[in-house]
């Protein structure tokens, strides 16, 4: 729905390429979100203080069949957190260059 207001308020602006990128990249952050969402965190059996987190148990599109190319360590969840911050300050930064909306909408015609 967010898509949508933008896209249709921004539709005359220049800042609407912007958003249309913006907007993927949090598309794309969404789906990992889903999937972290989903994952179970384990200590790694070579070294319980590290932790891993896997795909859940009956995610049997995730686990792959039993690999361990799903698994995610510690500085790839933080690679991952690192990426959401940077969106999100990008969106931040993204919303100070919208103009109010009473400067995008067409001037009513009397």
């Amino acid at each position: 729905m967010v898509n949508n207001i933008a896209s249709f308020m921004l539709r005359n602006s220049p800042l609407l390429k912007e958003w249309e990128k913006l907007n993927k990249r949090a598309n794309r952050r969404l789906r990992k979100r889903n999937s972290l969402a989903h994952m179970t965190a384990l200590h790694e059996p070579q070294d319980p203080s590290k932790s891993v987190l896997r795909p859940g148990l009956f995610d049997v599109v995730r686990t792959n069949m039993g690999t361990t190319s799903n698994k995610l360590n510690e500085k790839e969840v933080e690679e991952i957190r690192q990426s959401f911050s940077r969106l999100a300050l990008d969106l931040e930064g993204f919303s100070e260059k919208i103009p109010p909306s009473e400067m995008l909408l067409p001037k009513p015609t009397t």
